[in-house]
């Protein structure tokens, strides 16, 4: 996304950076070569992640993935480790990305057994199945593991949810994972969107489940014996904490206009 550009290639300031400003000259990226896998599709192809920097090969702060591991390592640094995970929204459709392009994006067909919306539809999982079996095969070849995926809430909606590791980890497995989606509906002649409300009814979110634990320990610091509910002291700060944050965090969590479009009544968002 900080790269992004519009119709015309013109670049997308609000995701500019002043590095760029006076010369429109290019990020440069660091491999982090701890990441470098097997495509597992094709034996000739690899892929590692990188972080943007500067020329210098100081991390930027429009960078997600290098702020995210300055407040992993801040943590590190308190005392304490961190476990996360994610839940993936969203929406298969029957038709391919050319087709939808060439409808204009009107009239598509959800891939779904009803047009009504219901959860953990039997039948609508029956359906998603051969994209799933594919998806979660080529996850396994990627080494990204996952818990379990179902039939949602929206017509054509379906859920993902990854195993817990460490946070940095836990993101790069989001990408990874929305790219085989994305390759997996390509390859079956669907689509897929992660977008949090591409089309009218109810749409898309990404759950984040956290935990952290003493460094030191290996307990839960969100435990105690003592406390009511079992609910510690650091636990009530930290949720105080996050709340008190969240303004900034939007950047993060809602970046794009159609993020705030799903911030509807009953649409199982915090209002």
């Amino acid at each position: 996304m900080a790269l992004t550009m519009d119709i015309h290639g013109s670049p997308h300031m609000t995701m500019w950076h002043h590095q760029r400003e006076s010369n429109l000259g290019d990020f440069f990226l660091r491999p982090d070569l701890s990441t470098l896998i097997s495509d597992g599709t094709d034996s000739s192809l690899g892929h590692c992640i990188a972080d943007f920097t500067n020329n210098k090969g100081e991390p930027l702060e429009l960078c997600p993935r290098s702020t995210l591991r300055k407040m992993v390592d801040a943590i590190y640094d308190l005392g304490f480790l961190i476990k996360a995970t994610y839940e993936l929204e969203f929406f298969v459709f029957r038709e391919s990305f050319e087709e939808m392009k060439s409808s204009r994006y009107k009239s598509l067909t959800p891939l779904s057994a009803s047009g009504w919306g219901g959860i953990y539809n039997l039948r609508n999982a029956y359906l998603a199945k051969p994209l799933m079996n594919e998806v979660t095969k080529r996850m396994a070849w990627q080494g990204i593991n996952w818990e379990g995926w179902n039939d949602e809430t929206g017509t054509g909606q379906l859920e993902l949810n990854l195993e817990p590791t460490d946070p940095l980890t836990a993101a790069d497995n989001v990408v990874r994972t929305k790219q085989i989606l994305y390759e997996v509906a390509s390859d079956l002649g669907m689509a897929v969107t992660f977008m949090p409300k591409p089309k009218p009814g109810y749409s898309s979110g990404m759950h984040i489940h956290h935990s952290l634990i003493e460094r030191e320990s290996g307990k839960s610091a969100f435990y105690d014996d003592n406390a009511e509910d079992n609910r510690s002291k650091l636990m009530h700060q930290w949720i105080s904490g996050l709340i008190a944050t969240l303004p900034g965090a939007v950047a993060f969590l809602c970046p794009t206009v159609n993020s705030f479009r799903r911030f509807t009544q009953y649409s199982a968002v915090p209002m």
